[in-house]
């Protein structure tokens, strides 16, 4: 039954039969759940909290290792080669959270603007998630970088810029030109000047015939964000809720998925071709669909943690305010 149900995740719209299934053999599992004990009793709670699929494929390794180890014990060799396999994607995946690390170090960042929160090895694991295959570390790096800068223009729009500030720092970014750098506040300035040369960086580390077309991608949708933050900015200062169309007209980009995907495009060599890039710029139906989810997905948390006497979160996201508002 639990592979039966892990089975019936992989289903798609219209597969009816396997809509059924899946709800069959979801309410048996839980109706089983308390008479068991032990191994199987841990399997059943696992596949019904977290299904694989939803899962991060490191985690889930592990926790196959220690909970099904007993049954493919017999299998040997295959559980050698499993474990070795897992042991040298973990050692290279030290070795990027190293030079990730030592990057975000070197850029003085968190001295520069202390208001940032650091979250390196977090952000990292969450990247991870996007793509595990050994061949794809220059692109993980790339990425991670890239949602690090994500974090630092959502703490500046958000927590830390008047509102003058966010204008200035907008407009520079629009211009993405150093000669923008002059007229933004001094603790701007640095970040800003990482922002360009970091772009500037990935071209020529990345010598792909399509990097450069890539990396001007990944501005735009850089630029994007900032001018979606920036709107946000607007409607705190001036205390006004958007409506829920206006509101997600520009939360698509603040789901940061149109930036990370495109941002993970930079490192990911000759798979990535002319036609693939075409299309992707075309905002593909698959596209929009994720950002809309994820921008829904990450509201409807910050509610329930807005809702809940633990209160942690910016009260002020007009997302949060619509989505409470809605509850209501």
């Amino acid at each position: 039954m639990i592979s039966f149900y892990e089975s019936a995740q992989l289903r798609i719209r219209g597969e009816s039969i396997l809509d059924k299934a899946n709800t069959f053999i979801e309410t048996k599992l839980k109706t089983i759940q308390n008479t068991l004990q032990g191994t199987l009793a841990r399997q059943v709670k696992h596949v019904l909290d977290r299904p694989y699929k939803r899962g991060h494929q490191m985690v889930e390794a592990r926790w196959f290792f220690s909970e099904f180890e007993e049954e493919i014990s017999r299998y040997d060799s295959l559980l050698t080669l499993a474990k070795v396999h897992f042991n040298y994607l973990q050692l290279q995946q030290k070795e990027e959270l190293r030079t990730i690390s030592k990057w975000w170090k070197d850029t003085d960042l968190q001295n520069k603007l202390p208001y940032v929160r650091d979250r390196v090895p977090e952000l990292y694991v969450w990247i991870l998630a996007l793509f595990l295959e050994p061949y794809y570390s220059q692109a993980r790096i790339i990425t991670t970088k890239m949602i690090l800068f994500v974090l630092v223009l959502d703490d500046t729009y958000d927590a830390y810029s008047t509102i003058e500030e966010a204008r200035l720092l907008t407009d520079a970014i629009n211009r993405w030109d150093i000669g923008a750098m002059s007229q933004l506040p001094e603790y701007m300035k640095p970040v800003y000047e990482i922002f360009l040369n970091e772009f500037a960086e990935f071209e020529k580390i990345l010598p792909h015939q399509w990097t450069p077309n890539i990396i001007k991608a990944s501005i735009k949708a850089f630029q994007d964000l900032a001018r979606s933050y920036h709107q946000e900015a607007e409607w705190r200062h001036a205390g006004e809720v958007p409506s829920f169309e206006d509101y997600m007209k520009i939360g698509l980009f603040t789901s940061t998925y149109d930036l990370l995907c495109k941002s993970a495009l930079i490192g990911m060599g000759e798979i990535v071709t002319q036609e693939a890039l075409a299309w992707y710029e075309t905002d593909p139906k698959m596209l929009i669909a994720t950002e809309f989810i994820g921008r829904i997905a990450d509201d409807v948390v910050s509610v329930e943690v807005l809702n809940s006497p633990y209160l942690y979160c910016n009260l002020f996201n007009p997302g949060n305010l619509i989505l409470a508002h809605q509850n209501k």
